[in-house]
Parts: C-alpha cells; structure tokens; sequence
C-alpha cells in the first residue's frame, strides 16, 4: 500500500525478499510448520482458496492506491521537489520492514497465522480509510505518516502468509501453492494499476471531485479482503511460549551483518 511515494517501490515483497533478517525470524515456521486438521492431498482448500483471495484483494488494493496517490502527490509537491518526495515516501515504507522484521515473526510463531493475517486485514480497513482522509486534507507529511504505516501492515501480514502456506497444504504441493501465489499476484498488480489510474482520471488533479469512489473502492477492497481471510482455518502455534524479541534492533543490525557476510546469500 503506498502513495506516489511508492512509485518506485515494488510490490509486495515475496517470502525471498521480505527483508534483511527475516530468514531466521519472519519465516521460521517455515521448516517444520504444525499440520492444519484439515490438510488434505488437493491444493483447492477452503483456507488456501481464501489466503489466495486475500493475497489478491491486498495486492490491488496497494497497487490502486499507488496509482491513484501517485499523480496527486505530484501535484501537491511539484515536479522540482517530486524526486525527493518519492525518496521519502520509499524510506517511509521500506524501514519497516527491517525494523519489524522480528516482531513480524514473532507474531507468526507466537499467535495461530490465521489470527495474525485477520488482524492485518482489519488494519488495512483502517489504514485505507486514513489514506482517504489525507487525500482530502492534502498534506503529503501526513501521506508518509499512512506509508510507514501500510509499510508496517505488510511487514507484519508477509511471515503469516507465507508461513502459512506449509501448514495448509501437503508437501509436495507447496511449489504449486507458491506458483499460484504468485501468479495472484502479478495480476492484482495488473488489475490494482488499471483501477488506481481509472480513479485518478474521475476524482481530478487532486483526488477530491467525487472522492466518494475512491473511498468505495479502497475500503470496499479492504472488506473484502477481511472476508475472504474468514474460511482460512484456525491454524496452531507454532511456538506459543516464545518471548517477544526485545532487542530486535540490534538484531536487525546483526542479521545484516550476516547478510553482507555471505556472498551467496547476497546475491
């Protein structure tokens, strides 16, 4: 989810590239996640229909909001101060990533996935409904305050959603489940660009003629996406007496110690 301070800022990070640390702590269900009751040997669950679902609805509703906010920052700041308004809006966003990277897998081994994804989509109800609001007031200070903040959302929604992906399917359907993932994905991407500039083109230069519809689309997304999480199945904790990471800080420090240690995982 981001503003014209996304433009250059990919989507949504996949479990390769959500960030520096988040190997040992974001997704470490990973390599030996608990079994959903209802796992069976077909991809085409109920939980995996609806994480898919939700991926998508989440997806668009980044990608519009981007290309809605986008050409309206512009003109809020100007074409000679749009270059260091985009660095901005991308350090709004990508920080967390870093800085939550712990917490986020604390959140995954901790809590049931199904929670922690529920929970994330509630706030992307409310995230997109401040974004509204700061098109209508029109301060960009206040577009980077609801970047960092659908940075943090993706942050803490990407460990569950992956994580969750083992423990929902058998194991020789998870490079079929990840293909559909991302295949999801690229055409939400499509499908959010096409709407964000069609929204764009009927709410004029600044977003607020018939704002309305922009304010059905995005919130409207963002229901939707929470009701499609609903049939996901109450997954297990994975590690339900870990501690919160206090020091996740420094470990982000360390782990990109690590990172820039190995030349192969680098790359």
């Amino acid at each position: 989810m981001s503003t014209f301070l996304m433009e250059e800022m990919p989507a949504e990070p996949s479990i390769a590239q959500a960030g520096p640390g988040a190997s040992r702590d974001a997704f470490a269900t990973a390599s030996a996640p608990p079994r959903a009751p209802s796992e069976s040997s077909t991809l085409w669950t109920r939980s995996f229909l609806g994480l898919l679902a939700t991926q998508f609805l989440g997806a668009v509703n980044d990608n519009m909001f981007r290309w809605l906010v986008v050409p309206i920052c512009k003109e809020l700041v100007g074409t000679e101060k749009a270059a260091a308004a985009l660095s901005a809006g991308l350090a709004c966003f990508v920080l967390p990533y870093l800085l939550l990277a712990a917490p986020a897998g604390y959140l995954a081994d901790r809590f049931s996935k199904r929670s922690v994804i529920v929970g994330c989509k509630v706030a992307e109800i409310v995230i997109m409904a401040l974004g509204i609001a700061t098109i209508l007031i029109g301060d960009i200070y206040l577009m980077f305050v609801v970047v960092a903040m659908m940075g943090a959302q993706s942050a803490l929604f990407s460990p569950s959603k992956m994580g969750s992906i083992p423990e929902m399917v058998h194991p020789r359907l998870l490079s079929a489940a990840n293909g559909w993932m991302g295949l999801v994905t690229v055409a939400a991407i499509v499908v959010g660009s096409v709407a964000g500039n069609l929204l764009f083109g009927h709410t004029g230069p600044t977003g607020i003629h018939h704002w309305w519809l922009s304010a059905v689309a995005l919130v409207g997304v963002a229901v939707a996406g929470l009701l499609t999480s609903l049939p996901i199945a109450r997954l297990q904790a994975a590690n339900p007496s870990r501690t919160f990471p206090l020091n996740f800080a420094w470990q982000v420090v360390r782990d990109m110690g690590v990172l820039a240690s190995d030349r192969a995982l680098l790359r």
